[in-house]
C-alpha cells in the first residue's frame, strides 16, 4: 500500500491483554507528493491490514466507536491446519486438524457508563469442526452469547461479573473419540474484584 511510496514502520505492542500494531508513515513521500487521508482512508487501511492477516491465518480484530459511551468490536480468524503428512493415519491426510475449527468469529459491544462502569455483551460462533483425525467424528457448531460487566471501586480494586453462555447453548465442544462427547461450558456465572499490583 506505501511500499515504494512512502517511508513507513510498524510497532508491535505485546505488553497488552490485547497485542496490537500502530503504524507511522512519512506524509511526504519519495517523490515529494503529501499524504492526507481522510476518516473513511484510514478505516479502509485498517480493513486491508485486517484483511491481509486473515489471508495469513492469522486473527485480525477491527473496533469501531459507535458513539460517545458505545465501542463495538469484531474478531475474525482464519486457521487453514490441514494434515499434509501422516504416516500412522493416512486416512487423515488433507483433513483439517481435530479440534481446530477453520473460522471463529466473536463480536461485542461495550457500554461505558458512569462512575467507570462498563456492561459488554459478547457472541461467539464457531462452525462445525473434526473432533477426531479422520473427520468421522464431529464438534458441533455453536453460537454462544457472554455477558461482562465491571465497576472501579478503588484505583487498584475493580468488582466484575461475569456470564458464559448465557441462553445455556447445549453443544458438543470435544468429541475426539478416546473418551465420551464432552458438552460445552453450561450457563456460567461468577463475580469477584481484581486487583491492580502495579
Amino acid at each position: 500500500m506505501f511500499a515504494g511510496r512512502h517511508d513507513y514502520v510498524f510497532t508491535l505492542h505485546t505488553d497488552t491483554p490485547r497485542p496490537h500494531v500502530h503504524l507511522a508513515i512519512c506524509s511526504r513521500g519519495h517523490a515529494g507528493e503529501r499524504l492526507n487521508p481522510k476518516k473513511a482512508d484510514l478505516e479502509l487501511w485498517r480493513q486491508t491490514f485486517a484483511q491481509a492477516l486473515r489471508d495469513r491465518g492469522i486473527e485480525a480484530e477491527a473496533n469501531w466507536k459507535l458513539g460517545q459511551r458505545l465501542n463495538g468490536y469484531l474478531t475474525y480468524s482464519f486457521v487453514d491446519s490441514e494434515v499434509t503428512e501422516n504416516a500412522f493415519d493416512p486416512a487423515s491426510i488433507g483433513k483439517q486438524q481435530p479440534g481446530i475449527p477453520r473460522h471463529k468469529v466473536t463480536a461485542g459491544l461495550t457500554w461505558s457508563g458512569p462512575h467507570g462502569l462498563k456492561i459488554t455483551p459478547q457472541m461467539r460462533y464457531l462452525p462445525r469442526s473434526n473432533g477426531d483425525p479422520d473427520g468421522l467424528l464431529t464438534v458441533d457448531a455453536h453460537f454462544i452469547v457472554d455477558f461482562a460487566a465491571s465497576l472501579p471501586v478503588t484505583d487498584r480494586l475493580e468488582a466484575f461479573a461475569q456470564v458464559e453462555n448465557l441462553f445455556d447453548e447445549d453443544y458438543i465442544a470435544d468429541n475426539s473419540g478416546f473418551s465420551p462427547p464432552l458438552r460445552g461450558t453450561p450457563l456460567t456465572a461468577f463475580a469477584g474484584v481484581r486487583l491492580k499490583l502495579n
